[in-house]
């Protein structure tokens, strides 16, 4: 017995909307015959699904789109235009890193390092880059050669 999985269909537009253009054309084709109610998604076809598009698969069991918030990207995009729409494998390697991060800064911290005290130091466009890193340099006790 097959276990069918009621998708909403504002779900499917909103996957539709999310797969990069070098999506498979097996996948496409499987999510328009989804949203034309020709195929039913069950747990097998979706779970496959999710591995070549990399939508989490609780997605599926949502009634709307969710919201996802990438701050990082914000400030990364071509020329600081703003977006709505990252791609998947932006969002999934943004929380990778972020969670890697967190991460090593517990451990830091469990392992007794202190805060680097020249953290903090000069704002933001307030200085020159050389003289920033020269000042690094001098606290850290790193020789320019």
């Amino acid at each position: 017995m097959r276990a069918v999985i009621d998708v909403s269909p504002v779900i499917l537009e909103w996957v539709m909307h999310q797969m990069p253009p070098e999506t498979k054309p097996e996948n496409r084709d499987l999510l328009e015959q989804w949203l034309l109610r020709k195929k039913v998604p069950t747990s097998k076809t979706v779970m496959d699904f999710c591995k070549n598009t990399h939508i989490p698969f609780g997605y599926f069991f949502l009634k709307k789109p969710p919201e996802e918030e990438c701050s990082l990207i914000n400030c990364r995009t071509i020329g600081s235009k703003s977006s709505n729409q990252f791609s998947r494998d932006a969002i999934d390697t943004i929380n990778t890193m972020t969670n890697i991060k967190d991460w090593m800064s517990e451990y830091i911290r469990d392992i007794g390092f202190d805060k680097l005290h020249f953290v903090g130091s000069f704002q933001a466009n307030s200085a020159d880059a050389s003289i920033v890193a020269q000042d690094i340099r001098k606290k850290s006790g790193i020789e320019i050669e």
